[in-house]
């Protein structure tokens, strides 16, 4: 299966899981999430890290679902090591991203800002 989807409804969450193609198949899945958006979600964490090629079609289908996610003023994190995704997509974190902080604590920081 190229998309899986959980909500997560005690945390207003959505987890999109992606593996295989990220490409023109998806339209219809990705489509239908853009179009049924919840009115209580906050958050969409898109994990990409399952994704072993990246097309066009793919990056502008998950483009325009960020920006659909951020018009209704959900968090949308993206994760992906790709750098190729990373350049195109504004939020994405990536594994080097996820650092040890104060012990056990883990801080997650969007590619290209500061650390605070």
């Amino acid at each position: 299966m190229p998309m899986t989807a959980s909500f997560i409804p005690e945390e207003e969450r959505l987890d999109l899981c992606f593996e295989g193609a990220l490409d023109l198949r998806l339209a219809m899945d990705i489509c239908d999430i853009c179009n049924h958006v919840s009115p209580s979600l906050q958050s969409c964490i898109i994990d990409l890290h399952g994704v072993d090629r990246v097309f066009d079609s793919g990056v502008a289908l998950l483009q325009m679902l960020c920006a659909r996610l951020q018009r209704a003023g959900i968090l949308v994190l993206v994760l992906s090591d790709d750098p190729e995704v990373r350049r195109r997509i504004p939020v994405i974190l990536s594994t080097g991203d996820i650092n040890q902080d104060q012990g056990s604590r883990r801080r997650l920081r969007p590619m290209g800002l500061a650390q605070a």
